[in-house]
């Protein structure tokens, strides 16, 4: 079981009743910063329009190719030395992820995010990169242990994923006065809180027995409802995901980024993690998936994993020359 700081085990226990949190670790390194107006504490909705086709709308703008392009460069966050095995596996490698979507119909108990029975990865596929939750934060996928237990049995390396929320005003009211950052200003409250859900992801691994040595952040637009709107204000938006990051690194956990440039740039601006990265490619096909593992980076990461929508699953594969990094994001049950 990963080892939690006193600031994590502090808001477990205060906010949210969370026990068994861990012991001290060494302090991490400073937070990013970012630069952009002041953050405001209201979330505003997306005119209301096709969500599909808002969609596909973004996903072709991110298939205009881009001047930057970060693929070759140095990542502090993957080195060689890191490196354990690479489970016997071959470049590409072939992979999936699952959530609530692939629970049996009508399961979960967020409204709008009700199982939808979708088919579970090819027994052929190698790894499965797993969502914790049920679409909000602070929810828990309804079936992940179903899920977990279906990756044993076809010997499958399993990660984990969560996506990034923004706060309702009851949550920023609860979440948002315990945590690291200073309660007294509208930016500690939305970095708390993403703080705050940080820990109630490293808790449902904790829960469910889930030892992976990374987790995913995945940040995009989202439906309102069920969940709440990012606010238009992208500076605002990048505390919370910044309250994540810091909640994950204090206990000692590898970071990705799900997204894509365009999407990134819609939610959180300019900021700049340098995480690796897993990039989307939405419904196209594993050649684009696989140009954009050598596109456009994300947020300054290197490219890890590429995803496409096919056949009704999300395929995945890994990026040229990450095959044998596999055990710094996937775990064999």
């Amino acid at each position: 079981m990963r080892r939690l700081r006193p600031a994590v085990a502090a808001l477990c226990l205060a906010t949210m009743g969370l026990t068994a949190c861990g012991q001290e670790t060494p302090e991490a390194t400073p937070e990013p910063t970012i630069t952009s107006a002041t953050p405001s504490a209201t979330p505003t909705a997306k005119k209301s329009r096709d969500p599909l086709a808002d969609a596909v709308e973004d996903l072709a703008k991110d298939m205009t190719p881009s001047a930057e392009s970060t693929t070759d460069a140095p990542d502090p966050e993957v080195s060689t030395k890191d490196v354990e095995t690479n489970y016997g596996l071959k470049d590409p490698t072939y992979g999936s992820d699952i959530s609530w979507p692939q629970c049996p119909k009508g399961a979960g108990s967020v409204k709008g995010r009700e199982g939808l029975g979708m088919p579970m990865p090819k027994k052929e596929w190698k790894f499965v990169v797993i969502g914790l939750t049920n679409g909000p934060a602070m929810t828990q996928n309804p079936c992940l242990a179903d899920q977990l237990a279906w990756a044993k049995k076809n010997k499958v390396l399993v990660s984990a994923y969560a996506v990034a929320t923004y706060p309702s005003d009851d949550q920023l009211a609860q979440f948002g006065t315990t945590g690291p950052y200073d309660a007294s200003t509208t930016e500690g409250k939305l970095s708390n809180w993403g703080y705050a859900q940080g820990v109630f992801n490293i808790k449902t691994l904790q829960d469910v027995n889930l030892p992976v040595p990374a987790l995913w952040i995945d940040v995009e637009p989202v439906p309102s409802p069920p969940l709440v709107a990012w606010s238009k204000d992208t500076a605002a938006n990048a505390l919370v995901v910044q309250g994540i990051s810091r909640a994950y690194r204090e206990a000692d956990y590898r970071i990705g980024i799900y997204s894509t440039p365009n999407l990134w740039r819609t939610v959180v601006g300019k900021l700049r993690l340098g995480y690796p990265e897993w990039r989307a490619a939405g419904p196209t096909s594993e050649k684009e998936a696989v140009r954009r593992c050598r596109g456009e980076s994300i947020q300054g990461g290197q490219a890890v994993l590429g995803q496409w929508v096919e056949d009704r699953r999300d395929r995945n594969v890994t990026c040229p020359y990450q095959v044998g990094q596999l055990a710094n994001w996937f775990i064999l049950l």
